[in-house]
C-alpha cells in the first residue's frame, strides 16, 4: 500500500493526465508534473508508474457491474448482497416466480 508523498504524486499524475486538454499540468509547487517527473522523484521506472495509474479490468472480482451483468436471474442484486450480507431471502418468494399459471390457479 502506498503512503504519504508517493500516493500523492501518483494521484496527481493520474488526475493531471485527464486534465491536460483543459489546463496546463502543474503540481502543488508550480512545476510541471508528468509520469516522467513522478518516476524520477520516486526513483521508479516510468512504465511502472504509468501502470500503477492505469485502471485494471476487474474480471471476476466483487464488482460484477464492471463485467457486464450485475446479478444472475432470480437473485438479489450484487449491491444489495454487499450492503446486507446477512439478509436471507425467503424461499417462498424465489419459488413463486418459477410456478406456472396452472399450478397456482385452482380450476
Amino acid at each position: 500500500m502506498l503512503r504519504g508523498r508517493t500516493a500523492l504524486l501518483l494521484a496527481q499524475a493520474n488526475w493531471f493526465k485527464n486534465q491536460e486538454k483543459r489546463s496546463p499540468e502543474y503540481d502543488n509547487y508550480g512545476s510541471p508534473l508528468s509520469y516522467e517527473d513522478v518516476a524520477e522523484r520516486m526513483g521508479l521506472p516510468e512504465e511502472y508508474v504509468r501502470d500503477m495509474c492505469t485502471p485494471k479490468l476487474m474480471k471476476g472480482k466483487r464488482y460484477p457491474a464492471m463485467n457486464g451483468r450485475s446479478s444472475k436471474p432470480n437473485e438479489l442484486s450484487s449491491q444489495f448482497e454487499r450492503v446486507f450480507p446477512m439478509f436471507q431471502r425467503p424461499r417462498s418468494v424465489m419459488t413463486l416466480k418459477n410456478l406456472k399459471k396452472k399450478d397456482v390457479t385452482s380450476d
